[in-house]
């Protein structure tokens, strides 16, 4: 049963009525990504533009299209989407146009001037009041809507940078069994570049080596799962990115203790040989060949992806127009094949230390399928694969393929 809401949304302080004209001193020009257009910041450097916008995000936004579609085509009902980051405003203004049918509201929120003025000129021009808009802190946002509860079936957060000051504060506006979307784009910190920053935010501890994409992946999941559980909630990932500068997962969010239990207990270490390309998340009783093993976590030890939610995206695929099909493609592929194959191996590194030439992937895949290996190459880093196969396998294929 739908909640009632105490107030309705335009007494929610902050709220913001769509700009009809633009009336500011600035440069804007029109963008178009998937099926829309909007307006962004007219300036050579992304960095530099008064209202920040991204275009090499436009993969992160098109996820959001496609999993908004499926959830609504799965629940049989529209979405009520939150995204409390929203920059301009290019994901909700999307949704509203490409996930028509699916979107019952699209809710974005601001706290930059700037960018909040440009997203109410972009919904002044779409001319839809199913998209609403708020210039707030973001977490005093939150607990406004969540006291006069309001609730939604997706909520996507993407910062600028770590998503740990902003994770507590979405549980009470989630739905039942309600979809999260998380980015994390402060990688320095996450692929232990600043090994410190990361245990700071995300009470973890990273490694800076060729698995560091996966391990930021799973140190994210760990914040999420952590967070979840302390309001008696479990998670289960659907679909894991690492992609250009940032990692972006969606998880399904699962009701009460036993739930919230299940996901606690899939935390834990990941360990690293610092010579070979051994893996493991528990820590062997003999692995004395190269000396004392590297430990990353605590992090998330569980599946990275959701075969049966990734076959329904990519069923659905075709059938919209989106700015990054064919990368979406491979990256579905990945996760409905490679579901249950934790980590990836990067074969120039086991070249290295098999001091030979680094054979190609490709075949390197063919020849485990022969033996009856399941392999295929990873999306999270090039000449990298994810096989079951074990790593003298893998190391006796490099050297005869080289």
């Amino acid at each position: 049963m739908r909640c009632r809401n105490i107030k309705p949304k335009e007494q929610i302080t902050g709220y913001v009525p769509p700009m009809e004209r633009w009336i500011e001193n600035i440069p804007i020009r029109t963008y178009m990504e998937g099926d829309t257009i909007f307006w962004i910041s007219d300036t050579e450097n992304i960095y530099e533009a008064p209202a920040f916008f991204n275009p090499a995000m436009g993969l992160n936004r098109d996820l959001a299209i496609l999993s908004v579609k499926l959830l609504s085509n799965i629940r049989k009902r529209k979405i009520r989407f939150f995204e409390p980051l929203a920059g301009i405003g290019a994901r909700g203004v999307r949704l509203v146009n490409e996930a028509n049918e699916a979107i019952e509201e699209s809710v974005i929120n601001d706290f930059g001037e700037i960018s909040t003025k440009l997203a109410a000129f972009n919904r002044g021009k779409l001319k839809d009041n199913r998209l609403i808009q708020f210039k707030r802190e973001a977490r005093a946002l939150m607990l406004e809507l969540a006291e006069n509860k309001f609730k939604y079936q997706m909520i996507d957060l993407d910062p600028f940078g770590s998503p740990a000051p902003f994770i507590d504060f979405i549980w009470s506006l989630l739905a039942r069994n309600g979809i999260v979307s998380v980015t994390a784009t402060d990688m320095t910190a996450l692929a232990g570049v600043f090994p410190k920053a990361c245990l700071r935010k995300y009470g973890a501890y990273p490694l800076n080596n060729e698995r560091t994409h996966e391990t930021a992946i799973r140190i994210v999941i760990g914040l999420v799962a952590r967070s979840a559980a302390r309001q008696e909630r479990g998670i289960k990932p659907l679909l894991s990115v690492s992609t250009d500068h940032y990692v972006k997962i969606f998880l399904q969010v699962q009701e009460g203790r036993g739930k919230a239990n299940e996901s606690v207990s899939r935390l834990g270490n990941v360990f690293f040989c610092q010579q070979c390309q051994w893996v493991g998340f528990e820590y062997p009783q003999r692995h004395t060949k190269h000396g004392k093993l590297l430990k990353a976590g605590e992090l998330w030890k569980g599946e990275l992806f959701d075969q049966n939610w990734n076959r329904q995206l990519l069923e659905l695929l075709p059938n919209v127009n989106l700015h990054a099909t064919k990368r979406i493609e491979k990256i579905l592929n990945e996760a409905i094949y490679a579901h249950d194959i934790p980590y990836y191996y990067a074969i120039e590194e086991i070249s290295s230390y098999l001091h030979v030439n680094t054979p190609k992937s490709k075949k390197i895949v063919e020849d485990l399928h022969s033996l009856g290996f399941k392999a295929c190459k990873t999306t999270f880093r090039k000449q990298a694969i994810r096989t079951n196969a074990p790593l003298w396998i893998i190391e006796k294929i490099v050297r005869k393929d080289t």
